[in-house]
């Protein structure tokens, strides 16, 4: 990091570690691209890392990116910018990039990630709003980062190659894909932990770019065919030591709320997966604008934002 620290991400990293505060590494770039890194910065700290979880968790408001502990954070701070920060194929590694001597690659680098992260979240016309307790935290809500990195891979992928297809067989799909992904979460635990650490990123990604395509035409997928599809063979079997102490552990705790309040959650009407009403939620007209309908609270409903302005807006267009 002291070799790369004049580097376009590691420059941004520590600007949104810090939500655009503390030491300015970025101050040499002049007072307007100062401003307008740390305003970025700021955004994307809260994007990922607000609220902060508790443990035991006793919410699912739970930050997309999970701790905000300096060294956990960034570190997945640079993964993500390696994947984000630029449109290339793959991404680009941090010593990939020329020393930053004017803040504007560093500012680009930002603008790249940000792009991603609100495919992911957020309330932009283009969110999916995936919902981290259901995606990116493992049955004890404990942050899975391959599961993360993995979604985050794929939708650098998409939305590179403008695969605007890929968003609507997510949204047919994501009912399914949510049920299998909150039925497996030990197993895919196991299946993580027995994938080679430069392997996890990419296999996760692909992991989830085959389940959108199955299970957009089929009701379920079975663990084994997922796992074979990313290359791995066998059974994982799903074995727990049982719990003989009298004392709830605060695991137990979480594991128990987690379960409880997903099987209770609010979902979207439209696709029916989860919703994260805190962070990514839309308020759609049930019989649309155009066919007279009102904005009274009969006709509105809480859906995804993509739900709402991409999906339901390409089926309108389709249908007319």
């Amino acid at each position: 990091m002291i070799k790369c620290r004049k580097k376009p991400i590691a420059i941004a990293a520590r600007a949104i570690l810090r939500a655009g505060s503390g030491h300015k590494y970025w101050s040499g770039f002049g007072p307007a691209a100062s401003e307008q890194i740390e305003m970025a910065a700021s955004g994307f700290n809260k994007l990922l890392f607000e609220p902060e979880a508790d443990t035991p968790i006793k919410t699912l408001e739970l930050p997309i990116g999970g701790s905000v502990s300096p060294v956990d954070a960034l570190a997945l701070l640079i993964e993500i910018m390696s994947i984000t920060g630029s449109m290339e194929k793959d991404g680009k590694q941090i010593d990939s990039y020329p020393d930053d001597t004017t803040g504007t690659e560093t500012l680009a680098v930002i603008d790249n990630s940000v792009k991603i992260m609100n495919r992911i979240t957020g309330n932009s016309p283009g969110s999916l709003g995936l919902h981290p307790a259901v995606y990116f935290y493992n049955e004890r809500a404990k942050f899975s980062r391959f599961m993360f990195l993995g979604m985050v891979a794929l939708i650098q992928e998409k939305v590179r190659e403008n695969n605007s297809g890929f968003f609507k067989k997510f949204t047919i799909a994501r009912k399914r894909l949510e049920e299998f992904l909150i039925s497996n979460k030990n197993l895919l635990g196991l299946v993580i932990q027995n994938l080679s650490r430069t392997q996890r990123v990419p296999k996760m990604r692909n992991l989830f770019e085959y389940l959108v395509n199955s299970l957009q035409d089929s009701e379920t997928v079975q663990l084994e065919q997922a796992i074979a599809h990313i290359g791995l063979q066998g059974r994982i079997l799903d074995v727990n030591t049982p719990q003989v102490a009298a004392h709830i552990s605060d695991d137990t705790k979480s594991i128990v709320f987690l379960r409880t309040a997903i099987s209770t959650a609010l979902c979207c009407p439209i696709c029916g997966g989860i919703l994260d009403p805190k962070k990514s939620v839309s308020y759609d007209h049930i019989t649309p604008v155009r066919e007279k309908g009102h904005g009274g609270p009969e006709n509105v409903q809480l859906a995804h934002p993509y739900c709402n302005t991409g999906y339901k807006e390409s089926q309108a267009e389709k249908s007319s």
